[in-house]
C-alpha cells in the first residue's frame, strides 16, 4: 500500500469537517492504533489512526475495525479528556506537511503522520501525553509530496486498501453506541406498554360492580336486569352479593388509580427518552462461578442440585430459570434443592418423589424424624415464586403458589 500523501490528507481533512459537532462516544486502541467513535447523523463513525512507521494512516469507517484492545497511557488520557467531548474543529495547514489537529471542548489531538517524527499527541490544558517522544516540528522534515502518484485516493478507498492488505474485518458497531436506534427501540417498548395499559384501564372502567351493588341495596333482592347478570351469584345470599359487589368495585377503582399513575410515568418516560443514553449491562459473574453442590441426574433432561451451604443454595436459586422447580422439606431450613429441566418440558410426580427421597438421604435427616414415623412434608413451587429475604444471612426465602405432598422414608 502506498503511503498517505499531503494531498490525500488535505482531502481527508475536508471530509472530517462533516464530523464537527459530533460527540465522541467511545475510545479504543492497541499499542499502535487508536480509534474515536463519533456520533453523527444518527450513527457512529470511527476515526481510526494507524501509527505504522513505514505507512502511517488516518482512516474513516462506519464499522469498528477488529482489534485487540490494549490499555496504554494515551488511551487512558483519551478516555479521561476526549471521550464524551464534542469535536469543535479540524485543522490542517499544508505548509506543515502531514500534520492534522482535532480540537474538542477542552482538549486537542495532534497527529503527525510522517515516518520520521510519527506521533499521536493528546493535550488538555497544561498536560499532554504522546505515543512516543515528541520531536521539534520543522517544515522540511515532512514535505514529501509524492507528486508522481497517479491519483489522489479518497478516504473510502484508503480504508479499503488498508483493510484488504491487513485482512481486517470490521466489527458490527456496538449496539450500545447506536444511541438513536436504542432510543427508538425504547420508545416503541414504552408506547406498547402505554397502549396496553390504556386498554386495561378502559376495560376496568366498563365494569359495573358499584352500580350492581347499588341495585341490590335499592331493590333488596337479586336483580334480574340483563346487564348485571354476570355480577351476581344466585347461589349466594343477598348480603354476600352486596358485599362482594362493593368489594370488587373498591378493588377496581384502586387498580384504575394505580394504572393512571403508571400512565403518567410512561408518558413522562416517553417525553424524556431523547435525553437518555444506554448503559452497558454488567456481566453475570455469579453464573460463571463454580458453586459447591451435590447433584442428582435422573435423565438427560432432568437433574437436581443443592448447595453445601446456605450461601451456595442462594446462588443456585439466583442462577435457576424461572420455570424450574424449587423443592423444600418443610421444617428443615437448609433442606431444599433446584430441579433443572429445559423450558417446555415437565417433571413427573414420580421424578419429584425420587428427588425428595434423594434430598432426605443426602441431608441425613431421616433419623431426625422418628416422631412422625419417617413422614416428611415436601413443598414444591416454580423458582419464579421464590424470593430470598434481603439481608438474611441464613439464606431464608419467601415462597408462594406452592403445592404440598407427603413422603415416607423408612
Amino acid at each position: 500500500m502506498k503511503p498517505l500523501t499531503i494531498s490525500e490528507l488535505e482531502l481527508l481533512a475536508e471530509d472530517l469537517h462533516f464530523f464537527v459537532g459530533g460527540q465522541v462516544q467511545k475510545v479504543t486502541g492497541t499499542l499502535n492504533e487508536f480509534g474515536l467513535g463519533v456520533w453523527k447523523n444518527s450513527q457512529t463513525h470511527w476515526l481510526w489512526v494507524v501509527l505504522d512507521k513505514k505507512n502511517p494512516l488516518f482512516l474513516v469507517t462506519e464499522g469498528l475495525p477488529a482489534h485487540k484492545k490494549k490499555t496504554t497511557p494515551v488511551l487512558l488520557f483519551l478516555n479521561a479528556h476526549v471521550n464524551e467531548k464534542v469535536l469543535r474543529a479540524v485543522k490542517f495547514e499544508r505548509n506543515l506537511g502531514r500534520v492534522l489537529k482535532l480540537e474538542f471542548d477542552d482538549a486537542e489531538i495532534e497527529l503527525r503522520l510522517f515516518p520520521h517524527g510519527l506521533n499521536f499527541i493528546v493535550k488538555s490544558g497544561k498536560r499532554q501525553v504522546a505515543w512516543t517522544k515528541i520531536q521539534e516540528l520543522s517544515v522540511s522534515q515532512n514535505q514529501e509530496t509524492f507528486e508522481g502518484q497517479e491519483e489522489i485516493r479518497t478516504p473510502k478507498k484508503l480504508f479499503f486498501e488498508w483493510s484488504t492488505s491487513k485482512g481486517v474485518v470490521q466489527k458490527k458497531d456496538d449496539p450500545e453506541l447506536n444511541v438513536e436506534a436504542w432510543r427508538k427501540k425504547e420508545k416503541l417498548k414504552l408506547e406498547k406498554s402505554l397502549l396496553k395499559l390504556r386498554e386495561d384501564i378502559d376495560l376496568k372502567k366498563k365494569l359495573l360492580w358499584r352500580e350492581a351493588g347499588e341495585v341490590l341495596k335499592r331493590e333488596n333482592a337479586l336483580s334480574s336486569a340483563e346487564k348485571f347478570k354476570n355480577y351476581f351469584d344466585k347461589k349466594k345470599s343477598l348480603s354476600w352479593n352486596i358485599e362482594n359487589c362493593f368489594s370488587k368495585a373498591k378493588d377496581t377503582e384502586e387498580k384504575i388509580k394505580r394504572a393512571a399513575l403508571r400512565e403518567r410515568e410512561l408518558l413522562s418516560s416517553i417525553a424524556g427518552i431523547d435525553q437518555k443514553v444506554p448503559t452497558k449491562k454488567t456481566e453475570n459473574l455469579v453464573s460463571k462461578e463454580k458453586i459447591p453442590q451435590r447433584s442428582l441426574k435422573l435423565s438427560e433432561s432432568v437433574s437436581a442440585s443443592f448447595g453445601k451451604s446456605a450461601v451456595d443454595n442462594l446462588k443456585l436459586l439466583r442462577n435457576a430459570k424461572p420455570w424450574q422447580l424449587w423443592l423444600h422439606l418443610k421444617d428443615y431450613p437448609a433442606a431444599h434443592c433446584i430441579v433443572s429441566f429445559a423450558r417446555g418440558k415437565s417433571v413427573s410426580d414420580e421424578e419429584v418423589r425420587q428427588i425428595a427421597s434423594w434430598l432426605i438421604s443426602e441431608t441425613q435427616i431421616a433419623g431426625k424424624n422418628k416422631k412422625t414415623g419417617g413422614k416428611f412434608e415436601v413443598l414444591i413451587t416454580e423458582c419464579r415464586f421464590v424470593t430470598p429475604i434481603k439481608g438474611d444471612s441464613l439464606g431464608r426465602v419467601i415462597y408462594r403458589n406452592e403445592r404440598v405432598f407427603t413422603i415416607r422414608v423408612d
